[in-house]
């Protein structure tokens, strides 16, 4: 038997100004009244489309090079559903077990990656000549991949360091020839294709190859930006991740020369950036990278921090990453996958950590003790 029509008013997040009505059928969103729908919540609040996290990694846990497995994707998939976070794109595991999840098992659904491609034999990455990358994207597409990770650059490759020092000098990892036949490939199996290029040089190759989004992109410029805006190529910077990349400078014994002054002065001038593209039409992306270290509430705190609104920070988490990865909002007949603050996160990002009520394609997600301490703590 379907379930009782619900109504909810709320002002809707990120743009709304006054409160609206919106109700839920069969788990799908509409704006056609229902007379014997019952309340969701009492009105009031701030409903926002679920969250996305469009740069996540399911199989981490403390170590990004631990070996993990079906528990940990799980594991991770739940702490997302319980922040609201109810969209996810795995860019690169390490192993193809994110691919085929399901969507209809209660947690949130998952547009993956298989496991990054890379030209360093180091693991968790999966070792790809320039000339296997094209027929390695095609694997992974007809495996069931809607993504394809591509590290464009990379330092101090092959195995020079023990730890991975991203900055502006890491050398480019594939001509541009080959990107763009990797993405020509990958395209036609039915993939997209992101690359992670921290410097100007890879993201500038992506660019001219056609990719579909750049992963860091810490080197971007205005002119860059401009292509990306013309060729419909999104940015996830995840800026969350900087204060972990300068701590670990200062924990190592020997420091890159001028890798923290770069970090530095690439956040200084992130706002700038960012503010640009997202004038100029490019989907600007809010992810985590190492989740659950880093979550999406601290994404949004740092985007605000180097000068991104807490709007435009909010539209990045939810109705521009649902835009450019193809899933309706807030739109009629959408699923109805909802997150209501009862205070407005417009005015203090720290509200979107304490959501009222969750519900995923129409179903109330029992929240845990944790979260409702957190929610009137």
């Amino acid at each position: 038997m379907a379930a009782a029509p619900v109504h909810i008013r709320a002002t809707l997040l990120p743009f709304g100004a006054e409160p609206e009505s919106l109700w839920v059928v069969d788990g799908r969103i509409t704006r056609t009244p229902q007379p014997d729908a019952l309340e969701l919540a009492p009105p009031g609040g701030f409903l926002a489309p679920g969250l996305v996290d469009a740069h996540t990694h399911l199989h981490f846990v403390d170590s990004p090079t631990a070996r993990t497995g079906p528990a940990v994707i799980a594991d991770n998939r739940r702490r997302h559903l319980q922040a609201g976070t109810l969209l996810l794109r795995d860019l690169g595991a390490t192993a193809d077990e994110v691919l085929g999840l399901a969507e209809d098992d209660g947690l949130p659904p998952v547009q993956a990656a298989g496991q990054s491609l890379l030209i360093e034999e180091r693991f968790p990455f999966f070792v790809t000549a320039a000339k296997e990358l094209p027929s390695a994207a095609a694997s992974q597409a007809r495996a069931g991949a809607k993504w394809v990770k591509i590290f464009a650059d990379w330092p101090g490759w092959p195995g020079t360091q023990q730890e991975p020092n991203f900055g502006p000098y890491d050398p480019v990892t594939y001509p541009t020839a080959t990107l763009a036949s990797t993405v020509q490939a990958a395209h036609a199996a039915g993939a997209r294709v992101a690359i992670h290029a921290f410097g100007r040089e890879a993201a500038a190759a992506g660019i001219d190859a056609g990719v579909d989004s750049i992963e860091h992109g810490w080197g971007l410029d205005e002119a860059l930006i401009d292509k990306m805006a013309a060729r419909n190529i999104g940015w996830a910077p995840m800026v969350g991740i900087a204060p972990l990349m300068l701590l670990g400078q200062q924990k190592v014994a020997e420091p890159l020369p001028g890798q923290e002054d770069w970090i530095r002065e690439r956040l200084a001038a992130m706002g700038t950036t960012l503010n640009y593209a997202l004038r100029h039409g490019v989907a600007v992306l809010a992810g985590t990278d190492w989740f659950p270290t880093v979550t999406l509430a601290d994404e949004l705190a740092m985007l605000h921090k180097v000068g991104v609104s807490r709007v435009d920070a909010l539209a990045m988490a939810t109705t521009i990453a649902r835009r450019f990865l193809g899933v309706p909002a807030l739109d009629e007949g959408a699923p109805a996958d909802l997150v209501l603050f009862r205070a407005d996160p417009r005015e203090d990002l720290a509200h979107v950590t304490r959501p009222e009520l969750v519900m995923l394609r129409g179903q109330v997600v029992p929240l845990t003790r944790k979260a409702a301490a957190r929610r009137h703590g």
